[in-house]
């Protein structure tokens, strides 16, 4: 019940909204409180698909100091099986200590697969021109090769995915970072009800926080569906099924991302489950 976990449990109870307005009967989801500073939400749908979030967060929305527990939080990610996760959070740019801890973490994390969703930030500016602002913005379309079965192989890291706050009108809210070629989505993040770590205690939160895990959800939920899909299918998939605005940005529709089929390789994902 403390008050310093209220970020990460509003995050989560926003995970838990999504997939309970949204899952078919059949899928079972557990939330499990871990130690230090993270929660796990397995998603578990039928023997064909699996699915796993995971909320990284520190007191008060914010990391805490040396990053520790964040890094621990993304270590232990990269030694699961996890398809989609969630970082409602931000790393400075200038932690040397995160650098060199998170680099060989995303690298793994990409050719796993992992789609990592990203909330782009508060400060109402153009991620674009301040790619400095966040160190994970620094790591989005990096390439990076690896030995493979003694070969040289190529990686793109290609799995990120930063996600923007939308007002109830459905455009992009004052607060909320943005760029054209930076932030791939915009999901609500405005007046957002939620759970807290508090005994029956609901609250209204705002932030592009509050968006991304909108937009991790609806991840897990393709997942379920499309367990052959890989993280890039999954991305776009998202993006052609979202609603564009008069200002060329891109909008979550969760509707229509589930109930529409994604194509793998000529044939419809559907019909390969």
């Amino acid at each position: 019940h403390n008050r310093d976990y209220v970020h990460g449990t509003h995050v989560a109870g926003i995970v838990n909204q999504i997939i309970s307005n949204f899952a078919k009967q059949e899928n079972l989801l557990q939330i499990l409180s871990l130690p230090a500073m993270n929660i796990t939400i397995p998603i578990h749908a039928n023997d064909k698909s699996y699915a796993n979030i995971e909320v990284f967060y520190g007191p008060n929305g914010k990391c805490l100091s040396g990053l520790g527990t964040t890094n621990q939080a993304l270590i232990e990610l990269s030694n699961s099986d996890v398809k989609v996760a969630n970082l409602s959070l931000g790393i400075h740019n200038t932690n040397r200590e995160a650098i060199s801890v998170i680099t060989p973490v995303l690298k793994k994390l990409r050719m796993q697969g992992c789609v990592l969703v990203v909330a782009a930030g508060n400060q109402g500016i153009d991620l674009d021109v301040r790619k400095d602002s966040d160190l994970l913005l620094s790591f989005q379309n990096y390439e990076f090769s690896v030995e493979v079965d003694g070969k040289s192989r190529t990686y793109k890291m290609d799995n990120i995915v930063f996600v923007g706050a939308s007002n109830h009108a459905g455009h992009r809210t004052i607060s909320s970072n943005f760029g054209k070629n930076t932030v791939a989505l915009y999901a609500p993040g405005e007046d957002i009800l939620s759970c807290t770590s508090l005994p029956n205690c609901m609250e209204r939160k705002s932030g592009t926080g509050q968006a991304a895990p909108r937009v991790a959800a609806t991840l897990a939920l393709l997942v379920s569906r499309f367990p052959t899909a890989s993280h890039d299918q999954l991305i776009q998939h998202l993006l052609q099924t979202s609603e564009m605005d008069i200002n060329g940005e891109r909008h979550l529709n969760i509707q229509r991302a589930l109930e529409s089929n994604l194509c793998i390789s000529g044939q419809s994902a559907e019909e390969m489950i």
